[in-house]
């Protein structure tokens, strides 16, 4: 043996026990609305133009 198991108190502590699924979402929060931040941007930033369907 090599040494002791280290203990891990506070948040992290917590968090070792989740599943790995659960952390790889908690990792994946800020880019999602980093994305979804930037699609409404751009939506808001070119709005759809809408015309009758016998105008040309």
């Amino acid at each position: 043996m090599v040494g002791d198991v280290p203990v891990i108190r506070g948040a992290v502590g917590e968090v070792i026990h989740w599943p790995v699924g659960a952390i790889w979402l908690l990792g994946a929060v800020p880019g999602l609305l980093i994305v979804a931040d930037s699609a409404r941007r751009r939506r808001a930033s070119h709005p759809a133009v809408l015309t009758a369907a016998g105008d040309t």
